[in-house]
């Protein structure tokens, strides 16, 4: 999870970063990045099934040119990484990227004008100028991001794995609709919920304390 939350944030806000610059283009990027979400979690579930399945296009594509197959949902190792990267990171990667664009566009342009003069690069001018300007939005961002991976996965994992192999892609989401209308145990899936919204609850209280702080 923590892999995955890293990625989520880090992914969107280096894209970010290069569209801010002027990329020639950026309008039509912006627009491919941001596809993956309109399409929606359940189309982009049921074409990955049959995209990355054992015998899928992709596997057979590796086999022919001499790679081998891949395991992509059927290994627990690779499966729960495919995916944090599927669902995690390519599916919220046009949001997020438009989300801290917009973050970005905040920043002074006297900061980086400074920047420039100092002689910072890119990559310094990042972490020194950027990052900092827009932390406020990334600390928003971890907690949307962990609340995506604890609590808006169920459509991708049923289509993809089903919680599978073994137990591996299994999140406390999905496992309150196992426990609760495939094991018919209501009462423990209830236990299981309570310690859902005990989680997203704690990140939420922190968000909140973030912000009152940033205020005063």
């Amino acid at each position: 999870a923590a892999a995955a939350l890293l990625s989520i944030t880090l992914v969107p806000v280096l894209i970010a970063a290069v569209l801010r610059e002027g990329l020639r283009g950026w309008q039509i990027f912006r627009s491919l990045l941001y596809l993956p979400h309109v399409i929606g979690v359940v189309l982009i579930s049921l074409l990955f099934s049959i995209f990355l399945a054992d015998t899928g296009p992709l596997n057979a594509f590796l086999t022919w040119i001499g790679l081998g197959a891949v395991p992509w949902l059927s290994h627990s190792k690779v499966a729960i990484h495919t995916l944090g990267g599927l669902l995690g990171v390519w599916w919220e990667i046009g949001f997020g990227s438009i989300y801290f664009l917009a973050a970005m566009s905040t920043i002074d342009p006297d900061l980086y004008d400074a920047a420039n003069i100092d002689g910072a690069g890119w990559w310094r001018t990042l972490f020194s100028v950027t990052i900092p300007s827009v932390m406020f939005a990334i600390q928003f961002w971890l907690v949307k991001s962990f609340i995506t991976v604890f609590a808006r996965m169920w459509g991708g994992i049923f289509l993809l794995t089903k919680g599978g192999p073994g137990y591996s892609t299994t999140t406390l989401e999905y496992g309150i609709y196992v426990k609760g209308f495939g094991d018919y145990r209501m009462g423990y899936a209830s236990s299981w919920a309570v310690v859902l919204f005990g989680f997203c609850a704690i990140i939420a209280i922190a968000q909140i304390y973030l912000i009152r702080r940033k205020q005063i």
